[in-house]
């Protein structure tokens, strides 16, 4: 009762959202003679129009291609109506079960169609700084990090790059006074760099780095605790590892680390609310125009 009713309500509203009309025409097959073009095929009262294929095909095709793709939807088409035509003809086990599980699918197609245009057409996606913020010193407990993470600086450098010990003591010594010259090297002998010293790292995603043996936790620790480098080498190349801060697994992670996360969490919940208001809306104006009935 509940499926029918809102199949009826959906409609109904479909033809109230503004952008939705062309879903409408689609679902209830109101389209014209003109619109649907030239007949191409016919299963007894159903027929397979022009639109029906042309809409289908991939652009950018070549014309023998475009027929080979119009040839098979035609014959799919009149296989799959052949079926459908003879379905009444025939002892089909579960009949009726096969039947409400389509009429089902039917209705989850056109109520997440008409729910997501509904959404589309509502949802405000901005998200201020200060409303991220709140939601993080709110729930801050529950955004523990399952791996450790870590702020740095890195460069793989030619091994005969010059001066690369004055680049090994700015980057020894980094703060504010060392980062152009930092910048500049990396620009001039760098083949690959990370700068963003204010960016959280997951441990895990550092295989971007270019050491042939990721380091160990316990070295990253050490090298934070004592200020010192993290280096690799291999025939042509050296890699330079300056540790600025770590956090480690079972912490609360940072606030610039889960931002883009929590901004995710508030718009799905925005959606989640327009998906309820939806609903409500639906059956609210049904209830008005007296447009469902539950009889006893």
């Amino acid at each position: 009762m509940i499926i029918r009713l809102l199949s009826i309500g959906i409609i109904f509203l479909s033809l109230l959202l503004s952008g939705c009309e062309k879903l409408s025409n689609l679902f209830n097959g109101k389209l014209d003679e003109k619109q649907k073009g030239e007949k191409k095929a016919r299963v007894f009262d159903t027929y397979l129009y022009e639109k029906d294929i042309s809409t289908l095909i991939p652009k950018g095709v070549t014309k023998e291609d475009s027929l080979e793709f119009a040839k098979k939807r035609v014959n799919n088409w009149l296989k799959q109506h052949l079926i459908l035509g003879y379905i009444d003809q025939m002892d089909i086990p579960n009949k009726e079960f096969i039947e409400n599980k389509v009429e089902e699918y039917r209705f989850q197609l056109i109520n997440h169609s008409l729910e997501s245009e509904y959404i589309k057409q509502k949802l405000d996606t901005a998200v201020s700084v200060n409303e991220i913020k709140n939601y993080y010193e709110k729930l801050k407990d529950s955004f523990v990090l399952r791996v450790p993470i870590l702020r740095c600086i890195y460069l793989k450098i030619p091994e005969q790059s010059p001066d690369a010990n004055k680049l090994k003591s700015n980057l020894l010594r980094y703060d504010s006074s060392k980062i152009e010259f930092i910048r500049d090297y990396a620009y001039n002998y760098a083949d690959e760099v990370h700068l963003s010293s204010e960016k959280w790292i997951d441990f895990s995603d550092m295989t971007f780095l270019g050491f042939q043996k990721k380091p160990k936790i316990k070295d990253i620790k050490n090298a934070l605790k004592w200020k010192t480098l993290i280096e690799g080498k291999n025939d042509e190349e050296i890699f330079l590892l300056r540790v600025l801060d770590i956090k480690d697994k079972g912490e609360t992670a940072p606030f610039d680390f889960v931002k883009e996360q929590i901004r995710t969490l508030i718009i799905n919940k925005r959606k989640f609310t327009l998906k309820q208001n939806f609903e409500d809306e639906l059956l609210n104006k049904a209830k008005v125009n007296a447009d469902y009935e539950i009889f006893n």
